[in-house]
């Protein structure tokens, strides 16, 4: 995705809390492509944890970042500062279970830079 880099607190995720949103998590990982793009939205009103990204699809909330990964975010990362993801795996058992990976992403340098994004800012 030009104009966006890996973040710099973590590699891939797995998508967490799927078997909550089975149903959603099962429809991305039928449609979602190498390289597809995620939305990560931050869920300050999370009444489990104020720090939480939720992990959209086409419009299905799929489930969400880790929430070790989240907070690193939180504290890392301008609250204002635009976040993405990009697709790289999933899998999916007999059972129903699912499996999703990301890459999450956040804008390059020069983007965090013009527009105030400075990392570890808050």
């Amino acid at each position: 995705m030009s104009g966006w880099v890996n973040w710099n607190i973590c590699g891939w995720v797995e998508v967490a809390g799927i078997q909550f949103r089975r149903d959603d998590a099962l429809w991305a990982f039928r449609k979602a492509k190498e390289g597809d793009g995620f939305e990560l939205k931050r869920d300050h009103q999370n009444p489990h944890d104020p720090n939480a990204i939720e992990v959209w699809f086409k419009g299905r909330h799929v489930g969400f970042i880790d929430r070790d990964i989240a907070a690193l975010a939180a504290t890392n990362f301008p609250s204002d500062m635009p976040l993405k993801a990009e697709y790289i795996s999933g899998w999916s058992g007999g059972n129903g279970f699912v499996r999703l990976t990301i890459q999450p992403l956040m804008p390059n340098s020069k983007s965090r830079k013009d527009n105030g994004w400075d990392i570890a800012k808050r």
